[in-house]
């Protein structure tokens, strides 16, 4: 059974990297898209395609994915991701603290 500064390291790591993500989608869904119209309709998990010929990972079609979030959420991800790695955090430092006084017994 992992004990709770495993669990807390797990933890700050799935919330950076949560964060991370989060990041990346208030840039997303704050870039103006290179094209006049709304995005198309066709929407592969989550994603919708828009129009930009100068991105490197674009298709044929100069078509790239981008999230399919607004802005509002995306920020709201990140600031529960950020609480989140607070809070292991915290864990963290009360566990190591907790281990360090047993060690001294």
């Amino acid at each position: 059974m992992p004990d709770a500064m495993t669990i807390a390291a797990a933890g700050v790591r799935a919330n950076l990297a949560a964060l991370s993500d989060a990041a990346t989608s208030v840039v997303a869904a704050t870039t103006p898209g290179l094209q006049s119209g709304p995005p198309a309709s066709f929407k592969p998990s989550g994603f919708l395609l828009a129009y930009n010929p100068d991105a490197p990972f674009a298709n044929l079609q100069d078509l790239v994915a981008v999230p399919d979030a607004s802005p509002e959420a995306a920020i709201t991800g990140m600031l529960e991701a950020a609480n989140g790695a607070r809070a292991n955090l915290v864990v963290y430092r009360i566990a190591s603290h907790l281990y360090r006084s047993l060690l001294k017994l």
